[in-house]
């Protein structure tokens, strides 16, 4: 695991490990940590219709983050469920977000 190897912390920003990660707030953006991508603590509520089917590559997909709308004020402020199941290996891209 790439925590494990050291080449990644949980608790480190995003932008560290991918500097084009941007939420509509530059300031959460700068504040989002790896743990709350995965924990699902970044305020954004469900958007499956973004990725779903999506014709947008991983790229696309992370570059239209910047457009949608949070449902919390900073990144922990609360948890927002993404799904309603936990399938990460089927939309899982070769960089994370």
């Amino acid at each position: 695991m790439l925590v494990d190897e050291g080449r990644l912390a949980w608790d480190e920003p995003v932008q560290t490990y991918l500097p084009q990660f941007r939420l509509q707030d530059p300031q959460i953006s700068a504040q989002v940590t790896v743990r709350d991508l995965i924990t699902m603590r970044t305020g954004l509520p469900r958007h499956d219709w973004l990725w779903m089917e999506s014709p947008f590559s991983r790229v696309e997909l992370v570059e239209r983050l910047r457009y949608l709308e949070s449902s919390a004020g900073t990144p922990r402020a609360i948890s927002v469920q993404q799904s309603d199941r936990h399938d990460s290996g089927s939309h899982r891209g070769s960089h994370h977000a």
